[in-house]
């Protein structure tokens, strides 16, 4: 297979090594992660992949592929994977494994890309030692990045991880504005961690959030993939269009597209292009909702028209509502020339 496919999505994890003994721990990584192998082509057999040269063969993969273990000597991997490296917000995970097995080193992206974790799972297969040189992982603090990253949450400013984590190694408390609870910390929170009051200055802030500008003097925001924009349109309906009226109305309510879980539509609408393209370019699924399941939801704007083309009163408001389990309606139906949109949040 060609690993020098455009657009190639990766899902599976990445086994790089160099050698015959590097070949047969690959191999049993492989097994246990269902990774792809890559070996120099002298190496490699059915159902591997062949490269010529290490540095172009990651290059080739390094945007596509999220986890990247590499059975190859530290400082090899490091000049290989450096000219490539863009932010801990972007990177992949990178595990480094001793020709032995005896040790896998979490070497980049270990909070936010996994490679903490992965580290442990490659060591477990090998029977060897996760290498975790993370300052809160030593210390047995749970870090603000992995606690997103475990809850699904954007970050922003990525800047402010730092300030944050820093905060925690030196035992100043981080303060956490949670209103909605959706860290689930009301009966709980992790050490270093305190609820935000109205007269406590000191500590960094932490405010979750799906407002664009939630108001407070945050240091991190984290952002909660909690908001469905319910779509109905025209047949043919260009996503540009849609994609517009999505902009606008995210813009015009304060809403951080972040925090966009989805688009939804009805299931009649489940090959609109336009639709596809749309939830393909911000990165996110098109849910179809079975058309019969909208029939009955009370909605703020029903449509004659539509329901006489349709035979359901609603799609934008109705689909948002369905998919967030009748959440609240943040957003009713805002149209466009051949388009609507509505957004819930998720309870």
């Amino acid at each position: 297979m060609d690993f020098d496919q455009p657009g190639l999505k990766m899902n599976k994890p990445a086994v790089f090594a160099l050698t015959r003994q590097g070949a047969a721990l690959a191999r049993i990584l492989a097994a246990g992660l269902n990774a792809r192998v890559f070996l120099p082509q002298d190496l490699a057999i059915e159902g591997e992949e062949g490269f010529a040269n290490l540095k172009t063969g990651v290059q080739r993969i390094w945007t596509t592929s999220s986890r990247l273990v590499f059975i190859a000597a530290a400082g090899l991997v490091v000049r290989t994977i450096a000219p490539l490296l863009q932010g801990k917000d972007r990177d992949p995970a990178v595990v480094v494994v001793d020709h032995q097995g005896r040790f896998a080193v979490s070497l980049i992206s270990g909070h936010l890309g996994g490679a903490n974790n992965l580290a442990r799972e490659t060591a477990a297969l090998l029977q060897g030692q996760a290498v975790i040189t993370t300052a809160t992982d030593s210390l047995g603090l749970l870090a603000i990045d992995c606690i997103a990253k475990s809850k699904d949450m954007g970050l922003e400013p990525v800047s402010g991880i730092r300030k944050v984590n820093a905060a925690l190694l030196r035992e100043e408390p981080v303060r956490i504005a949670d209103p909605e609870d959706r860290l689930g910390w009301k009966k709980g929170r992790p050490t270093g961690y305190i609820m935000d009051e109205p007269d406590q200055f000191s500590g960094p802030l932490v405010q979750i959030s799906w407002e664009a500008n939630p108001g407070l003097d945050a240091d991190l925001i984290l952002r909660p993939r909690c908001l469905v924009a319910g779509v109905g349109c025209n047949t043919k309906t260009s996503s540009r269009e849609i994609l517009e009226l999505l902009h606008g109305v995210f813009t015009a309510n304060n809403l951080c597209l972040s925090s966009l879980q989805c688009l939804v539509s009805t299931s009649k609408k489940a090959q609109e292009p336009g639709l596809l393209q749309a939830a393909d370019s911000l990165g996110l699924n098109l849910i179809c909702i079975e058309h019969h399941l909208l029939q009955d939801i009370e909605v703020p704007n029903p449509s004659a028209t539509v329901h006489k083309h349709m035979g359901v009163s609603s799609i934008c408001e109705a689909a948002a509502i369905v998919h967030t389990n009748r959440g609240r309606l943040l957003v009713p139906k805002t149209k466009s020339r051949n388009a609507t949109l509505a957004v819930a949040v998720q309870a």
